[in-house]
């Protein structure tokens, strides 16, 4: 069941709430973000939200970053996105740390362009870098005497699109 929170200027609605995260990624389905998406709609004209603005976020970091963590917005949430589209949903909003990066905004904005949807995005000035909320996270942490040893490092290991970085 999806409940709708509200504080008459940002409404949230989840596809799924109080289930693990194995259970969540599984339930992360096209015809299922479709009826949120139908469900946040009408749950907002309810409170009086003449044309609701639905932003539809993405499961795994970055949105997938083409598969490199996950697939599922690539199988599900796009295509619901697009179904949504054919519903007569026209309005996408990006926002988060991600909504501070340059590639991320001329991509968006592009393809919003090109599929005809209205871009809602805010101004550079008001953006969240994921940098500064990294650290205003590690400031709170060591306030909190919460650190790590020496072992800890920003050394990344990861494999970025078959390059070993």
């Amino acid at each position: 069941a999806s409940g709708i929170r509200s504080d008459r200027k940002l409404c949230v609605i989840h596809v799924f709430t109080h289930v693990s995260l194995r259970e969540a990624c599984d339930r992360v389905k096209k015809d299922r973000v479709i009826e949120v998406i139908k469900l946040a709609d009408k749950g907002m004209k309810l409170l009086g939200f003449e044309n609701p603005r639905i932003a539809v976020a993405g499961l795994n970091p970055h949105c997938s970053e083409d598969g490199l963590f996950g697939h599922e917005e690539a199988d599900e949430i796009i295509p619901a996105i697009a179904a949504a589209k054919e519903l007569g949903y026209t309005n996408i909003a990006l926002s988060g740390g991600v909504s501070a990066n340059s590639g991320v905004r001329n991509t968006l904005a592009a393809a919003c362009e090109k599929n005809g949807f209205t871009l809602c995005m805010p101004p550079l000035s008001l953006c969240g870098d994921n940098a500064a909320m990294i650290a205003a996270q590690g400031y709170y942490n060591y306030l909190a005497s919460i650190t790590a040893d020496e072992s800890l490092n920003a050394v990344a290991s990861k494999e970025l699109r078959g390059e070993s970085v």
